[in-house]
Parts: C-alpha cells; sequence; structure tokens
C-alpha cells in the first residue's frame, strides 16, 4: 500500500518537493484514510490474497488525493463492501468534506449510518429528478406529500422505494409510475427547485470565463519512464504468482 502510494506521489506531486516532503504527505493521507495498519500488505488482486475491499477503496481515494483534486466524484465506493467497510470508507470522506472538498457520490442501497452522513442528496428515478435539498429534510419533504417513512425502515432503502419502479404486476408498474410522475412535478413547483435551477444557470454562465492553463505533469518523460520502468521490474521480479 505505502509503495503504492509512494510511487503515485513521485508521479503526482510537485517537482519542486523533496524526498522527505513527499513521504509526508503519503504519511498524512495514511493516517487520514485509516491505512495504517494495511500500509506493509501487499494490495493483491485476482489469485493473490491482499487488502480488503474497503481498503482498497480507500487506497484508491488516497492515490487521487495526491492530485490535489478540488472536486472528488465517486461512482457507487461502497459497492461490493460489507456495512462496516462501507462506513469506513464514507467516514474518509465525509472528513474530506470538512475539509474543503468537494464530494459527489453515486450511491446505491446505503444504510441508515451511511444515508445519514451525507449532507445533501439528490434522488433520481429514470433520469428524473424527484428531490434536491439537505438529507435531513427528504422524509419531511416526503411526509408532506403523504409518503411518510415506517418505524425502523432505513431512510435511504424508504427514499429508493418511494421512487422506484415496483414491475411485479402491470397494476404496481401503472401505479408507480404515477406517483413518481407526481412526485417529479411537484418538486418542480417549489421554490427549493427554482433556488437550485438559478444556481445552476449561475454557474453555466460562467462559462465563458476564460479556460485554465492546462496543467502539466509534475514529473517530466525521463522521470515517468524511469518510474514505471522500475514499478514493472519490481512486480516481475517480486511477485511470485508472474
Amino acid at each position: 500500500v505505502r509503495e503504492t502510494l509512494d510511487f503515485h506521489a513521485k508521479l503526482r506531486l510537485p517537482r519542486t518537493m523533496s524526498n522527505a516532503e513527499k513521504d509526508g504527505v503519503v504519511e498524512r493521507l495514511i493516517n487520514k484514510l485509516s491505512l495504517q495498519k494495511a500500509a506493509h500488505t501487499i494490495v493483491g488482486g485476482g489469485k493473490v490474497r491482499g487488502i480488503s475491499g474497503g481498503e482498497k477503496k480507500r487506497l484508491s481515494i488516497a492515490c487521487e488525493l495526491l492530485g490535489s483534486p478540488e472536486l472528488l466524484f465517486l461512482d457507487e465506493p461502497t459497492s461490493g463492501l460489507d456495512s462496516f467497510q462501507a462506513e469506513k470508507v464514507v467516514e474518509g470522506l465525509k472528513l474530506l468534506s470538512k475539509e474543503g472538498k468537494t464530494v459527489v457520490c453515486v450511491i446505491h442501497q446505503p444504510s441508515g449510518a451511511v444515508f445519514n452522513m451525507f449532507d445533501d442528496l439528490i434522488l433520481l428515478s429514470e433520469g428524473r429528478m424527484q428531490y434536491c435539498g439537505p438529507t435531513s429534510d427528504v422524509l419531511t419533504y416526503f411526509r408532506n406529500r403523504g409518503f411518510k417513512c415506517p418505524a425502523g425502515i432505513n431512510a435511504g432503502e424508504f427514499c429508493l422505494q418511494t421512487v422506484s419502479v415496483n414491475t411485479e404486476s402491470k397494476e404496481t408498474e401503472q401505479e408507480s409510475r404515477k406517483r413518481i410522475a407526481e412526485l417529479c412535478t411537484a418538486f418542480h413547483k417549489r421554490d427549493m427547485f427554482q433556488h437550485h435551477h438559478k444556481k445552476h444557470a449561475d454557474i453555466k454562465g460562467a462559462a465563458g470565463a476564460p479556460p485554465a492553463a492546462r496543467r502539466r505533469p509534475e514529473a517530466g518523460p525521463l522521470v515517468q519512464l524511469r518510474l514505471l520502468f522500475g514499478r514493472a521490474f519490481r512486480e516481475v521480479t517480486g511477485n511470485k504468482v508472474a
């Protein structure tokens, strides 16, 4: 794990940074994403057993963070993980958001704990927006429209059931599609939608601004060749399966 992060650090961190400074950045990322116990464990893959699925997810996030992005967009970061590992991944993302980064996730079937970690929520049904706003307000929003979340039901699961098409029978499909259409119409008439629509228009209006200067790679061609060749050589000589 540490070797993977060291490799990405040498490729992506500014060339003006010393090796000691790059090591410090890697160490902080390992601590921030709770990878201390896995730091000296092989990543693995295929027939080679290595770190857990949750640790692989956090390692992938750590590699991207070395590029200092202001926006992180993750597609199903918790898929294939048990509830504990999923919570650890989202806890790490929550910490990043508190540090000022924008974190956007596409997520399916979140547990109650994971669902409540998100500040804002967008619910889509067949590409149509059903809700956009604070996660803490979504149950109140649906309750005001006649859909109350039963006691003991995960809020995330309730939201998905409410905006999903039920194809068990022709009758249930028609009923659910009618419900979704009504919710979609109701949402687009709300002040909340008008507010978000205005914000989107403001952002779109800024598209005429001059493009940012293209960022040059931190590692030059020769450095990239040396690092990639060295990594490939170590994989061939150190991987018994290969």
